[in-house]
This record gives structure tokens, sequence and C-alpha cells, in this order.
């Protein structure tokens, strides 16, 4: 199973498409440039794909930082 700093490394190179390190349990996500509809899709995908479980919409909507992110992954593994 991944760890979440290498779930970091991938949620800011192939979701967010930011430089590494740029995000931390802080930042908004609403606040990034590439956090659009295509985002939520694959951040949909990763947790499904690296972590065998996904979110409900209303989940989904209630992401506001990349801790809550991190929140889902920890109460779910």
């Amino acid at each position: 199973m991944m760890t979440t700093e290498e779930f970091k490394d991938l949620f800011e190179v192939e979701i967010v498409m930011v430089s590494k390190g740029e995000v931390n349990e802080e930042t908004v996500l609403q606040e990034l440039s590439n956090w659009d509809s295509m985002a939520y899709i694959a951040l949909e995908a990763a947790f499904d794909e690296h972590f065998g479980f996904t979110l409900d919409t209303d989940e989904l909507l209630g992401l506001k930082t990349f801790g809550d992110i991190l929140e889902h992954i920890k109460k779910r593994t």
C-alpha cells in the first residue's frame, strides 16, 4: 500500500500538477490552479487504485484542504 508521503507526491505531480513540496496539509484545494473536475476524477481513481476505496459525491465536495484528503485515507485504511 502507498504511504501518505508517496500519495502526496502523486497528488502534486499527477493530480494537481504542481511542484513537489508545494502542497501541505493546510493547502486549500480551491486555491490550486488545476483543482477542477478532472482533478476530482483523478483523485477518485488514485483512491481506488492505491487504497481500495472511493468517496461519494458529498464526501468529494466536502474536501477543502489536502489535510481533509489525508484524513479520509487514514479513516479508510
